[in-house]
């Protein structure tokens, strides 16, 4: 597994830079729009009416629910010299209630024409935001006492744009939170934007723009994944714990470079406070992340100080595991915590390299006092414990700002001993008699400069006593390590050790049985630092391998080096008959051996290993060369011996190898073929920590738990395969002929991939392939059992218990693979409850690649959607009974993209409804699929059906615009629970400020999308509300309309009367609606005061009042 220096950045894209590149931009209304005749086909005209779109002006508004458009309107660009104040105040009758403004479009000229929103009913009132220039996208809330919002727009006499388009409501609680505008929300779920929303860069000058999100619920925790950041140096993020901002700073976020992670509030009421400031110099991409309550990640980064509680997981810098970490100052302290009660934390670093004045602090303990254990700088690798009474590990992470690196990839685990020791902290380790043991710089790269610590090596045995076999030694002038005959320094020296020395071997005496080792380097230069094995053996044999002969063994214990033995190199011309075999002492035993060190020039020195006693008939397990030899592999043969032929040509020769030969090793890290009983441990190449693997490679691992009624997973830390014809296949069982569950390859194999409910054994197997060209770092992943991930980005079956993440196979930070064909199983824990998936990235090269979403628990379940390019913004929600979604993942040949990110719950938000579904709700946002700047999808049939929260209410859908690019595209709008109902219209050419409202008995509207194979343009988007959270929209209208129109008696029986005196000399329609949406009566009046006869059958019926500017809806019983 080589170091990331040159690969961690490889194949990391600004997905919003792209998104942009295929927005079909529609800059000036007006010259567009003239293009397009504006047309709805009404099938019932009666309940679809001219929306109550407010155009920028001069005066006072009084709404619940209108459009909102620059003084142009819908269709024409503002003008020059304009200067308007107007107030929104909500209702009379709604008098908690708080104006919102969600903003779909916008474009003034830059500086010059500028919207200022204040938080109150005057100019007076503070400040909230000027806009100015290009797309803003997100919502603005008042706070004002009176719910009220002031907006002045001012023009110069130069230059015009296309303005804004906008939605008013009250009280909305949004799904989507961008930083357009500084305010508070509560949130059970959603998504965090700058404030260009999930497809474009942020804005200049935006000057400490505060967000402080809550959770809905006082009890829950607020969570933000950082699915994307990245912000131009100069702009930054600050992060706070809780509501006061300045107070409790956990983070700041700058720089080019990627950052990902999870932010999680400890605060006494849950929230997180963001405050965001750019300058004048550019722009970038921003950010783009999920909200979550309650969310356990799976995944840790240093994007900003936190407390985590988990027992499997991985442990990344900033960067993830393919970007380098953003080249700032900064300080960030993380904390892990075990899950499980008892458990203590390990942290095993499977590449790190951090820049020269930077690094990594690490303390035993859950806070930073007192001396850390461990300062990790440069390139390490290796494994910290933890020993305190809470079990856990607090990282500090410090940078500066000359330069940054790859950082580090770390598997955590709660694993109580370790196979691989490193000398990266001041710690002890329990050793199942047999380990492997280096520097700070593992088996691939030198030790690190000025050390200065200890470790102490313990049998696990209380009889047994550790022997340390040095196989290679070389420290620098001046760098010593000490070693004690026993427990600490305070034990006897048993000698210190500096240069270039021959192999060595040292054992315990100590009544305890164990070792300790003191490395002391100073600054002046490293070097290649040792390779030992730790065993309880204190006899222990040594054998050569023959050179051009054979021989064999019978041993239950030995150490086995190259012909050139521990201290030369191998000999070249070593030929065809240089065989030797091992059997074991026990004829029931079966031999291992264990690889501490291997080395070959290239592939043409090479050991093969063979199952048996024989080279012509046992089968060839393996065929090491390079550096591609860590690991163990064991005999499964009956008499439990393995022989081994060593070939080198008359080239240039290395070091060989060191190995051990035992009955009795339990590999703890699987890197070689072969098969193992097991129910935890770690799975890598077989380059090991920091090597690569090796190309030519066709290995077989099968991993089997030590009980049937366990399911064997692996989690993938990272992969990386130099291109898709090295890839590892992973099998539902115990053989290669059991079925693919996947194939990862590339950096496309991030997650987890569990045997499956119906595989018997519970097995898993893994066929590792390479050609013959480069091999570069390969993978690490967890062996683990039974397991419920908190990631979802392998193929599988997951239960849904809580909050998860969802990506595709290259995770949060790398590409999916191409050739996919796999099926994803999501279902409830809980029976009743329902799956859903909010996507807030979602970006495929082509219609090629895409996913079909199903709708119950199998693939020949109805199909909800098929999302492909970049469509795929929304929430999808089972309807099933089971409350089961079915995903299949399609990809061709061709190249891939960044994929998507999301979260799965049952407990989704549905504010906004972009997706096929049935949706309950009294407010939101209708958007097509593509959300905000991207065009609708072709090839579309979805539909949406909405229903009020509260009975005897009716859902209304207030159009903003809708722009499509034929007539063969299209939404129909039916007054009902499904297509069967009365349609109401067909909108299928450009529309704007148009309202649907429900008559049915359950108050519901459908509407189904249709498109065309062809050409798409930018979609629609709507308001929902209804009439339990909006009961009029007036303008310009200093008292509640609704209010000033009575009708009583109400419930009636055979007349009513009308009060308009409010309105003396206006004209009003009253038109009288049954449940299913049939005009009963239709009288125009002048009257101040009508008596109007009543002979319907009891029953419900709706009242539609419509005066100049004004319409009124109200709820009439007869008895």
């Amino acid at each position: 597994m080589a170091c990331r220096r040159n690969h961690k950045s490889i194949r990391v894209t600004d997905i919003k830079k792209q998104k942009q590149i295929i927005i079909k931009p529609i800059k000036m209304k007006k010259q567009l729009i003239l293009f397009f005749i504006t047309a709805i086909t009404m099938m019932f005209a009666g309940l679809a009416k001219g929306g109550n779109g407010i155009n920028m002006h001069s005066g006072v508004v009084y709404t619940c629910s209108a459009n909102f458009y620059d003084g142009g309107g819908p269709n024409n660009d503002y003008v020059n010299n304009q200067q308007d104040t107007l107030t929104i105040y909500p209702p009379a009758n709604l008098p908690n209630s708080k104006i919102c403004i969600t903003f779909h479009k916008f474009s003034t000229e830059e500086t010059t024409d500028y919207l200022r929103v204040y938080n109150g009913n005057s100019v007076a009132a503070p400040l909230i935001k000027e806009m100015s220039g290009g797309v803003k996208y997100g919502t603005i809330k008042s706070s004002a006492n009176d719910g009220s919002i002031t907006l002045l727009f001012h023009s110069n006499n130069t230059n015009i744009d296309e303005g804004w388009r906008a939605s008013i409501t009250v009280d909305t609680l949004p799904e989507d939170i961008s930083m357009i505008a500084s305010g508070k929300w509560y949130s059970s779920g959603g998504r965090f934007f700058d404030s260009g929303g999930p497809n474009n860069d942020y804005e200049n000058n935006a000057t400490n723009v505060i967000t402080t999100i809550y959770p809905k619920n006082p009890n829950d925790k607020i969570s933000v994944i950082f699915h994307d950041c990245n912000i131009n140096n100069g702009d930054v993020l600050t992060i706070f714990n809780g509501s006061t901002p300045g107070v409790n700073q956990i983070g700041s976020i700058t720089g080019y470079d990627k950052n990902f992670g999870t932010i999680t509030s400890s605060a006494a009421d849950g929230s997180l406070t963001f405050i965001f400031s750019s300058n004048a110099s550019g722009t970038a991409p921003g950010w783009v992340a999920s909200i979550v309550v309650n969310y356990h990640p799976e995944d840790i980064t240093t994007i900003a100080n936190g407390t985590f509680l988990l027992d499997r997981g991985r442990f990344f810098d900033s960067g993830g595991s393919l970007a380098n970490y953003p080249d700032f100052a900064s300080t960030t302290i993380t904390t892990i915590l075990p899950k499980t009660i008892g458990s203590f934390i390990s942290v095993t670093f499977h590449e790190c390299n951090i820049a020269f004045g930077d690094y990594l602090e690490v303390y035993d303990a859950t806070t930073v006092t007192g001396t850390p254990i461990a300062i990790i700088t440069d390139i390490s690798t290796g494994t910290i414990h933890a020993s305190n009474s809470s079990g856990g590990l607090t990282f500090r992470f410090v940078t500066n700002a000359s330069g940054n690196a790859p950082g580090w990839i770390a598997s955590i685990t709660t694993f109580n001993s370790a196979e691989e020791i490193t000398m990266l902290a001041n710690q002890s380790f329990v050793v199942n008699c047999f380990a492997r043991f280096y520097d700070s710089g593992g088996v691939n790269f030198n030790y690190t400069d000025n050390n200065n610590i200890v470790t102490t090596l313990i049998p696990s045995g209380p009889t047994d006593k550790l022997n340390v076999n040095f196989h290679s030694f070389n420290l620098s002038f001046n760098d010593f390590l000490y070693i004690y005959n026993g427990p600490d320094t305070n034990a006897t020296l048993l000698g210190s050790y500096t240069g270039n020395l021959n192999a060595f071997s040292l054992s315990s005496t100590h009544s305890s049985g164990s070792l300790t080792f003191k490395l002391v380097s100073g600054s002046n230069g490293n070097a290649y630092g040792w390779t030992a094995t730790v065993t309880c053996n204190t006899n222990a044999s040594s054998y050569n391998m023959p050179l051009n002969t054979n021989a064999s063994y019978t041993t239950s214990g030995a150490y086995f080096f190259d012909n050139g033995g521990p201290d030369a190199n191998y000999a070249n011309n070593s030929g065809l008959s240089s065989t030797v075999t091992f059997f074991p002492t026990n004829s029931s035993d079966k031999i291992s051996v264990s690889f501490t060190g291997f080395s070959t020039y290239s592939d043409l020195d090479y050991l093969e290993i063979y199952d048996g006693d024989n080279i012509f008939t046992a089968p060839l397990i393996a065929k090491l060369f390079n550096r591609s030899g860590y690991g163990t592999i064991k005999a499964s043969n009956a008499q439990g011996c393995l022989t081994f032929r060593f070939i080198s040509d008359a080239g240039a020769t290395s070091d060989g190898w060191a190995a051990y030969i035992s009955t009795t090793t339990q590999p703890q890290t699987v890197s070689l073929p072969g098969t193992y009983i097991t129910d935890s441990g770690f799975f890598m190449d077989a380059g090991g920590n920091g090597g690569s693997y090796a190309d030519q490679s066709d290995y077989t691992y099968t991993f089997t738990p030590t009980s049937n009624q366990k399911k064997i997973g692996l989690s993938f830390t990272f992969i990386d395969t130099y291109n898709v014809y090295d890839f590892l296949e992973i099998h539902d069982g115990v053989s290669i002929t059991d079925p693919i569950i996947a194939v990862l390859t590339e950096n496309s194999g991030y997650g987890t991939v569990r045997a499956s409910a119906s595989n018997p054994t519970g097995s898993l197997t893994v066929r590792f392939i390479s050609d013959n060209g480069a091999a570069i770092a390969g993978w690490a992943a967890t062996i683990g059992i039974d397991s419920l991930q908190e990631v979802i980005s392998l193929p599988g079956t997951y239960t849904i218990n809580e909050p998860k993440s969802y990506y595709d196979q290259g995770g949060p930070f790398g590409n999916y693979a191409d050739n996919i064909n796999t099926t994803t199983y999501l279902r409830p824990a809980n029976a009743g409850d329902k799956v859903s998936i909010m996507l807030t990235r979602f970006e495929l090269y082509n219609n090629f690649d895409f996913l079909e979403i199903h709708d119950g628990p199998s693939d020949t379940d109805p199909v909800i959607t098929i999302l492909g390019v970049n469509i795929g913004y929304g929430t999808i929600t089972s309807t099933h009974p089971s409350g089961c979604l079915t995903i299949k993942t399609i990809s061709d040949n061709g190249a891939t993209a960044f994929g998507w990110a999301g979260i799965v719950s049952t407990s989704a938000p549905k504010k906004i409804i972009s997706m096929q579904g049935i949706y309950t709700t009294d407010n939101g946002i209708i958007m097509d699929n593509g959300g905000p700047d991207i065009n609708y999808n072709n090839n579309d049939n979805s539909v949406v059906t909405i229903y009020p929260t509260q009975p005897n209410s009716y859902t209304s859908i207030n159009f903003n615009y809708l722009e499509v690019y034929n007539v063969f595209d299209s939404i129909l709008i039916y007054n009902g629970n499904s297509t069967n109902a009365a349609l109401l219209g067909i909108l299928n050419s450009n529309t704007f400020d148009t309202t649907f409202t429900s008559t049915a008995t359950d108050g519901s509207l459908t509407l189904k999308v249709s498109t065309d194979n062809g050409a798409t343009r930018s979609g629609w988007a709507a308001a929902i509300s209804t009439d339990a959270n909006c009961f009029y929209s007036g303008i310009d209208n200093p008292k509640d309309i609704a209010e000033s129109i009575q009708v009583y008696p109400n419930p009636a029986s055979n007349q009513i009367q009308v009060d308009l005196s409010y309105f003396p000399n206006e004209n009003f329609k009253l038109e009288f609606y049954d449940i299913a949406g049939n005009l009963l009566k239709m009288i125009d009046a002048r009257n101040e005061m009508l008596i109007i006869p009543i002979n319907f059958s009891p029953g419900i019926y709706l009242m539609k009042i419509s005066g100049k500017e004004k319409v009124v809806t109200k709820k009439l019983i007869v008895k």
